[in-house]
């Protein structure tokens, strides 16, 4: 008797297998179930999935306006004070890299893109106000 359901068993087993893998019996291989993935959907670019949002733009532009009119009152304020050329060079230089920097930040670049510009802005500031002027006497 044990042996007849051990036999019955087997077959129930063995017909579920080869009903469950059909492809398997056939190819020797295992069977694709599921469909390839479709085209993925075609996705329209709107105004907000710009590079720059309209604020960082703004921003950008308010940030260039200001260092022009910070250029210009500056120069204006050292042609009027009679400043000497090493004087003013630092001056200007100092005012560039500020707006600089600004300008980078505000344009939207990440920390890895500033890093080499700050470093490099960073390097002429330094070469600009740690040099002295050889006067001969």
């Amino acid at each position: 008797m044990n042996n007849l359901i051990l036999k019955i068993l087997i077959l129930v087993f063995l017909g579920i297998l080869a009903v469950s893998t059909p492809a398997l019996a056939q190819t020797g291989g295992p069977a694709v179930t599921n469909a390839p993935p479709a085209e993925p959907p075609v996705k329209h670019i709107t105004g907000q999935d710009r590079i720059f949002s309209d604020i960082e733009i703004q921003l950008t532009f308010g940030v260039l306006i200001f260092g022009v009119f910070i250029f210009i009152l500056q120069f204006m304020l050292m042609l009027k004070a009679q400043f000497n050329s090493d004087t003013m060079i630092k001056m200007s230089t100092v005012t560039l890299v500020i707006v600089s920097t600004l300008f980078v930040i505000t344009a939207g670049f990440d920390s890895k893109q500033i890093a080499p510009a700050m470093g490099l802005f960073g390097t002429i500031v330094g070469y600009v106000l740690g040099r002295e002027s050889q006067k001969k006497d």
